[in-house]
């Protein structure tokens, strides 16, 4: 790769040739089916993987962006600006567009997780919607914590910053409740009882993993937040960032009330 060229460029420039992308598909396919042994999951989880991407790429397509949607081998599917230049000129998108495009990918995992829901209660192709569900819930969760840049970090990056210093501490104060109350809706019936205790700490396992990280994760992107950057033209209003919140919190409550409703 030359020094000066982008590694992901270098990727698309290779991989771009219809009879790559064909060869590209194929090997993802055949590396899910060693994984699982079964074209079932593989299947669920090359669904899951490209939708995610054209959640990604239909925001970037309505914000103007020129963009590819393609599988790029080793890396997986990608959905990214067309070329070096677009990339530039989507970093200087507002950061309403932005949430939006780190939101879709998660969304459409969620999305697909109710679709398996719905084939399940319908009875249909039951075996497929399963791996479905618990496919798109690993990819929805993974991709929501605000850590590093998933896009979840992303996410709670450009929230902070579109806040003032003294909304952010209030928005970090009232994340900090939810957490609080979330765990206290759990611990609290199994106070003085350590066998149900016990339990509860087995059957909520992944959401209390998840609190804490989304706790953790959230603290840091806070602590890391330049506060300048609230003046920048790219910033959200306050009412648009209460909406992204408030979508971000919807796909995280449907990931887990899916999850409750089958296991």
């Amino acid at each position: 790769i030359p020094d000066e060229q982008n590694t992901l460029y270098w990727f698309i420039e290779k991989e771009r040739k219809w009879w790559i992308q064909l060869l590209s598909f194929a090997g993802f396919l055949l590396v899910f089916w060693a994984i699982y042994r079964s074209f079932v999951p593989a299947a669920a989880l090359m669904l899951a993987m490209v939708l995610h991407e054209i959640g990604h790429y239909l925001v970037f397509r309505l914000s103007g962006i020129k963009t590819v949607l393609m599988f790029l081998f080793p890396l997986g599917a990608m959905a990214a600006p067309a070329t070096e230049d677009e990339n530039k000129r989507s970093d200087t998108l507002p950061w309403w567009n932005i949430g939006w495009l780190l939101l879709a990918g998660p969304l459409m995992n969620v999305l697909q997780m109710a679709a398996g829901w719905f084939l399940i209660s319908k009875g249909v192709w039951v075996v497929f919607a399963q791996q479905m569900i618990y496919i798109n819930l690993i990819l929805a969760v993974f991709n929501l914590l605000p850590i590093l840049n998933l896009d979840g970090g992303q996410f709670f990056k450009v929230i902070y910053a579109s806040l003032d210093e003294k909304k952010d501490r209030l928005f970090q104060g009232i994340a900090i409740f939810v957490y609080i109350f979330s765990m206290a809706v759990m611990f609290v019936p199994t106070y003085g009882n350590l066998g149900s205790f016990l339990v509860m700490l087995w059957e909520n396992a992944l959401w209390i993993l998840f609190v804490f990280v989304l706790a953790l994760g959230s603290a840091i992107k806070h602590k890391k937040d330049v506060t300048k950057h609230a003046e920048s033209s790219q910033a959200m209003t306050n009412g648009q960032v209460v909406i992204q919140v408030t979508m971000y919190s919807m796909m995280i409550f449907g990931i887990f009330g899916i999850y409750s409703l089958l296991y």
